[in-house]
């Protein structure tokens, strides 16, 4: 009897396969300005462009977000990186990194990137203090929000600003 093993890679062409519907089924329309591939010949390296959510310390900035999925997807998840700095408790100050349930625990190979994306957007309208990647900025957050708030709305001010 054979015994069940874990998926070591998706079948072949599975991944390329996913990602082409993915990409043709893209939907670009608010809070997503711009999502697609950083080369025509690369199927696996996206980025996209997500506005600040509206009545947050984001508003008015544009976020761009790095994709990069490998042969596995979507057993698993792309990984996701913030490219614009951003001042969040749930987005790593120096590596971009986020952390977002939906690209790790929740992770379901169902979940598209239009979902992701979404997620990515949620996460900057309500940050998650208690699953923080910089814990000094979840504990301005919870205990010290105009501060908090003031050096959001500074950042985005400075690295996330909308081009006239």
């Amino acid at each position: 009897m054979a015994t069940p093993t874990t998926p070591t890679s998706s079948t072949p062409g599975a991944s390329e396969r996913r990602l082409r519907k993915e990409l043709a089924e893209l939907n670009v329309a608010p809070p997503v300005l711009s999502a697609g591939l950083v080369d025509s010949n690369n199927l696996t390296e996206w980025v996209a462009v997500i506005e600040g959510p509206l009545e947050t310390p984001y508003a008015d900035g544009q976020f761009k977000v790095s994709l990069l999925f490998t042969e596995l997807y979507p057993l698993k998840p792309p990984q996701c990186q913030m490219i614009t700095k951003v001042y969040h408790p749930n987005i790593s100050e120096n590596l971009g990194e986020i952390s977002l349930d939906v690209l790790n625990t929740l992770w379901k190979p169902r979940t598209t990137v239009n979902e992701i994306l979404q997620g990515i957007h949620d996460l900057l309208k309500q940050p998650h203090a208690e699953k923080c990647l910089e814990p000094a900025i979840g504990e301005q957050y919870l205990n010290n929000q105009p501060e908090f708030v003031r050096l959001a709305k500074e950042y985005t001010e400075k690295y996330a600003k909308r081009p006239e």
